[in-house]
Formats: structure tokens, sequence, C-alpha cells
């Protein structure tokens, strides 16, 4: 059996540098911290192929998914401001740290021996920056690790998770994915039949019956009983 993770969200809450960052700048700001980040995932997602294409700038990118998030509540902020946001965000994002029921799992999965990878959106630089501060590869080989920006081809694109195959090794009927999006995780590895647990944790809705996960979780601790009766 073989397990590939996604990374944000997946295995470590992106959520937090967030709240940090915008406590930071904004300390008086009164709203839904989950509204919030959620609205600022959901817009950083709908531009997300348009930094990988070339059509926007990763600045652009970074403007506009927190300007657009905050117009939620009526807020309207400078594309100067969004920028000292996002550098503090950035700051932030240094200090990320495994769950210890993630490493848990990581554990018993090596324990196992359990072949484990990442596929994960995202720029070169800050994804595997993410990777080094978490000290991932201390389970998982670096070989196995896929950024979407070093190949040119993100998720959901089938043929990400093709090219994982020839490169991690693995078939799709020995394969687990494991991420929190359904339409990048669950959906682009079910096009390329593996099997999916889908790492519900914010309570998405499944919006094409085509493409159904094979287990859903919602905590961490279900997500580690899951994988620990897993044949």
């Amino acid at each position: 059996m073989n397990l590939i993770f996604d990374l944000d969200d997946t295995l470590y809450d992106t959520k937090q540098p967030f709240i940090n960052a915008m406590k930071k700048i904004y300390s008086n700001l009164s709203v839904d911290e989950n509204i919030l980040f959620y609205k600022f995932r959901k817009h950083s997602d709908e531009v997300f192929l348009l930094t990988q294409n070339n059509e926007m700038t990763l600045e652009n990118m970074h403007i506009y998914r927190i300007k657009e998030a905050l117009k939620h509540f009526g807020i309207n902020i400078t594309d100067k401001e969004a920028i000292v946001f996002q550098k503090e965000y950035e700051q932030f994002q240094k200090s990320i740290f495994l769950d210890d029921k993630v490493k848990c799992l990581l554990d018993n999965c090596n324990y196992r021996n359990i072949k484990l990878g990442i596929i994960t959106n995202g720029e070169t630089d800050r994804q595997w920056s993410k990777i080094k501060n978490l000290k991932l590869t201390n389970w998982i080989p670096k070989d196995n690790i896929i950024v979407s920006a070093d190949i040119g081809i993100s998720k959901p694109d089938l043929d990400i998770f093709k090219y994982a195959e020839k490169k991690v090794g693995i078939t799709p009927e020995s394969t687990y994915y494991i991420g929190d999006s359904y339409a990048n995780d669950v959906v682009g590895a079910k096009k390329a039949g593996w099997k999916v647990i889908w790492y519900n944790k914010r309570q998405g809705k499944l919006l094409n019956s085509k493409y159904k996960p094979d287990q859903m979780v919602d905590t961490l601790e279900n997500l580690l009983n899951q994988i620990n009766i897993l044949d």
C-alpha cells in the first residue's frame, strides 16, 4: 500500500499563520476568523492556475486574495496594505509545525513500510520551504515529493498523478491519496483511478457525484484511525 498526501491543510494547518498575521496587522478587526480564512482560500484557489500559466503574477495573486476576502466584510484595503499582510503571513509560515498526531501517523506508516509521498500545488520556493520547516523528509524521501511548479502541472490535472506514479513507482490500485480539497484532491485522484481519503476538515460539500471519495474523515484523530486500519 502507498499513501500520497496533499501538503497544505492536510499535513499541517494553514489557518494558524493566517490568523496570526491578521491579528498582528489588524488587531481590532472584528470578523469571523473561520469565514475570513475560508474566503481567503477560496479566492486563492480561484486564480491559482492563472499564476501557473503566467497569466497573473504571484504578487497580484497575493493582493487579490486578501482584498477580496476582506471585501466580504465590507473592508477595503490598498494594494500596499495587501502586500504588507502577505509579508507577515510568510513570516508566520516559517513557524509552522507538525501536530504530534501527524508525526505519530507518519511514524506508524514508516514502521509498517508504507511508501509515502506528497503532491502539492504551489510555488517552488514556498512549498519546499514549508517542507523543510516541517522536516517532512524525516519520513518522506525527497524524490517522492512533487511540487506542481517544479513540473508545470497542477492538481486536479490527471497528468500530475500519472507523473507521480512513474516518479514514485506506484500503481493506482495500491495507492490512496489523502487531501482536504474536493476539487483538487478528490476529483484529481479519482480521475487517475486512485483510492481517496477526503480529509474534509472544513465540512465541504460533494460537488460532483461522479467523483466520490472512498472514505471521508473530518478530524485528524479520525484520519489517523482510518489509516491505521488500511490494508
